[in-house]
């Protein structure tokens, strides 16, 4: 820890535990230097923030993040020495102490302390993940790709644009493949500047953040290009020797070569193309201006296209799903797609049948199984008569109960009594002796009640869109079920116009 030179050990650790308890978790000082010779106040810098302790008040009276420092030069007035320090926000803040050595001790603890906040950063890593801007710069074809760094995110040590622009070569394979030694890294705005780049501080300390999150220049850089040479000076010390250059080739810039050669699928052992990279990386750094980079970059052919995998879903069996009562499908009223209208009736009857909704454990239930069959058999037939102009309009739709009066797996009509008579909202007569036709009647009325049940069940489960689209798919005779997110997306993210747009708000007034 670094201590002002009229601060005695003793004193900085008073000061250091007064201050202590006001810092955040994992906060550590890095320096203690009196703001003048009454030493009621003191400067006291962290890995994260320049503190100004009130040693009266035993309270933080100012703070600034270290994290923003981009300079820190030597000053005096008529009042002071001090440390003038400017931040990337385009503040300065003026770190008053009582002679010129504190105000050297406390500039140079600032800036380390800047130093080691824009270390703490993780690198990236090359995986391969969805990422709509590979996809983008893909589709436009082989080419070189530009970066360019504004002087205004230098200053302010924004290294985020430039990480959005190279992350996406580290998502996909094939683009990692096709941006082999294609991108030119340019930084604007220092035209009018006499010292070359890798000699200006806060274009260095730019560069060093950079390179600790993404160290894959040499894979990347066009190396007929001064950018890569730039990023190399920019990150050693302006008077670099031969071992500090060797040292970070080995352990951080070629080994980061190899792992996106690796991720790119070129180390197949064929061409050799890691070898050969590493030999014009040397050749780059080595060679005379004017001189070519060798040897030659080989041929890369791109890799053969796999072919997708199916992720159709396979067809859900009726049996499986529904039983005995998967036997009532073909005596339902004939659809234009008989396979995929039944295939819609099975997959609805599976989402209720997972959320409990559908039971065939004892007769009467199997009763209300059968009747909410013929809810389902309603929302399919009024459905396609709203989107496709088939089937029954809702004011001539009847139920094809008398098809599903009879022997089991039909209704029984002895059960059919036993649940209208237990349900208070069934008023029609129940008599045995007029054959089935009250039976009839009573399966319509519990069909009729169950509907809304359904389909506002359908709706929470599946969701609006998905209920919308799986019903519109049930036109298509490739119809799948359930129907894959990217078919959801894709005709609910369209515009909604004609029968389309009738159908869904048709949809959206039922089972309110």
């Amino acid at each position: 820890m670094l201590i002002g030179s009229a601060l005695d050990p003793m004193g900085a650790g008073v000061i250091a535990l007064a201050v202590q308890p006001l810092l955040r978790t994992g906060e550590r000082i890095r320096a203690i230097v009196p703001e003048d010779y009454s030493q009621s106040r003191f400067h006291v810098v962290t890995q994260q923030r320049c503190i100004c302790f009130d040693r009266r008040q035993n309270t933080i009276a100012a703070a600034f993040e270290v994290r923003t420092v981009v300079r820190a030069e030597l000053a005096q007035d008529d009042l002071s020495h001090r440390a003038d320090v400017e931040c990337s926000t385009g503040s300065f803040v003026e770190l008053r102490t009582q002679g010129p050595d504190d105000a050297r001790i406390l500039g140079t603890a600032v800036l380390r302390a800047g130093q080691e906040a824009l270390h703490d950063v993780e690198t990236l890593v090359p995986a391969e993940s969805a990422d709509r801007r590979a996809d983008s710069m893909i589709a436009s074809g082989p080419g070189r790709w530009s970066v360019v760094v504004t002087r205004d995110q230098v200053r302010a040590r924004d290294v985020s644009r430039v990480l959005q622009a190279l992350t996406p070569m580290l998502r996909n394979p094939l683009l990692a493949r096709l941006c082999l030694e294609s991108v030119v890294i340019t930084v604007d705005g220092y035209d009018e500047v006499d010292q070359e780049l890798w000699e200006i501080a806060e274009v260095r300390t730019f560069v060093q953040h950079l390179d600790l999150q993404f160290p894959y220049w040499f894979y990347f850089l066009d190396k007929e290009e001064p950018g890569l040479l730039a990023v190399v000076r920019g990150v050693l010390p302006v008077d670099f020797t031969a071992d500090e250059i060797g040292e970070r080739l080995t352990s951080w810039w070629v080994p980061s070569m190899k792992q996106v050669t690796q991720f790119a699928g070129l180390d197949d052992g064929d061409t050799d193309i890691t070898d050969v990279m590493i030999q014009r990386s040397l050749s780059y750094l080595r060679r005379a201006p004017g001189e070519p980079v060798t040897p030659p970059l080989p041929a890369i052919a791109e890799p053969p296209d796999e072919p997708a995998p199916d992720d159709t879903p396979e067809p859900l069996d009726p049996v499986a799903v529904m039983g005995d009562l998967a036997g009532l499908l073909a005596g339902l009223p004939p659809a234009r797609w008989p396979q995929q209208q039944n295939g819609l009736l099975v997959f609805f009857w599976s989402v209720l049948k997972e959320k409990g909704r559908l039971r065939q454990q004892t007769q009467v239930e199997h009763v209300r199984a059968v009747a909410s069959l013929l809810a389902l058999h309603k929302l399919r037939t009024l459905f396609r008569f709203q989107a496709f102009g088939e089937g029954e309009a809702e004011g001539t739709y009847s139920f094809p109960s008398a098809d599903l009066v009879g022997a089991y797996p039909r209704a029984e009509p002895f059960w059919i009594g036993v649940h209208a008579g237990a349900d208070a909202t069934f008023d029609a007569r129940i008599d045995t002796r007029d054959g089935t036709s009250w039976a009839v009647e009573a399966l319509n009325d519990l069909a009729d009640g169950q509907y809304d049940e359904l389909v506002s069940a359908l709706r929470r489960t599946l969701k609006e869109n998905a209920f919308f689209v799986t019903l519109w798919m049930s036109g298509e005779q490739d119809a799948v079920y359930p129907v894959p997110d990217a078919v959801v997306s894709e005709v609910a993210d369209g515009d909604l116009d004609g029968s389309l747009a009738d159908a869904w708000d048709w949809l959206v007034d039922q089972g309110r």
